[in-house]
């Protein structure tokens, strides 16, 4: 899972960074929303760059651009995130829940106990998509030779990764290239005569699969497709 973190103090910013990323996020980090490149984007880019996150920590009250100014440009441009607090150490709760959008959180500093809950509750949330997506379809253990391809205006980019296992629903690879989760891509490979998919007589497919879960240390990524396999 994927933490944004806009914070102008240093002390509140190191210290959300090191909770989330303990907690198995992959944290980006801010002191404005200026030096954040999402603020640049006039469309949502998860699609080809990875870059919505799983949950946005915002500062309300930063130089330069405010934090609801941030989050309301993200809202303009219909990012997908759904998880998305405010916090605040001049506003409390109630005041600052009044000024905001209907779905964003309000939270003061330092953090109460509610907080920590409602970041818990995301993880907990996370985890049990993973474990229910897992299980629900068979999974074959497998070497399989891949190519995965990632647009961009003018430019196709082709990485070769090695599939461990693999399923009607996705497939756990290993890859040298970092693949930041919500990353999307054109998947391409070989399907072994073994296993029990519906394929074209020269076994070759063609998908459209996302990055669900990555570990960064090891180059072991979870794929997604978004194409049906019969």
């Amino acid at each position: 899972m994927k933490a944004m973190i806009l914070e102008d103090d240093p002390v509140i910013r190191t210290l959300l960074g090191k909770v989330l990323s303990s907690d198995g996020y992959e944290v980006d980090s801010y002191d404005s929303p200026a030096s954040c490149p999402l603020l640049a984007d006039e469309s949502c880019p998860c699609s080809q760059k990875g870059a919505c996150p799983d949950v946005i920590i915002s500062d309300y009250d930063m130089p330069t651009v405010s934090g609801l100014d941030f989050l309301e440009h993200l809202k303009r441009k219909q990012c997908k995130c759904k998880n998305v607090a405010v916090i605040s150490g001049g506003w409390d709760e109630d005041e600052l829940q009044s000024v905001l959008p209907i779905g964003l959180k309000a939270f003061g500093k330092p953090f109460s106990r509610r907080f920590w809950a409602w970041l818990s509750r995301i993880k907990g949330q996370g985890q049990a998509l993973n474990r229910a997506y897992r299980r629900s379809f068979e999974r074959f253990t497998c070497e399989l030779p891949l190519e995965l391809y990632f647009s961009s205006p003018g430019l196709v980019e082709t990485v070769h990764a090695v599939a461990r296992n693999i399923s009607k629903g996705g497939m756990l690879i290993e890859c040298q290239t970092f693949l930041a989760p919500m990353t999307s891509c054109q998947l391409s490979f070989k399907v072994p005569d073994w296993l029990p998919f519906k394929v074209g007589s020269d076994r070759m497919v063609m998908l459209t699969a996302q990055a669900r879960h990555a570990d960064r240390n090891s180059g072991i990524y979870g794929l997604q497709f978004l194409d049906q396999v019969a």
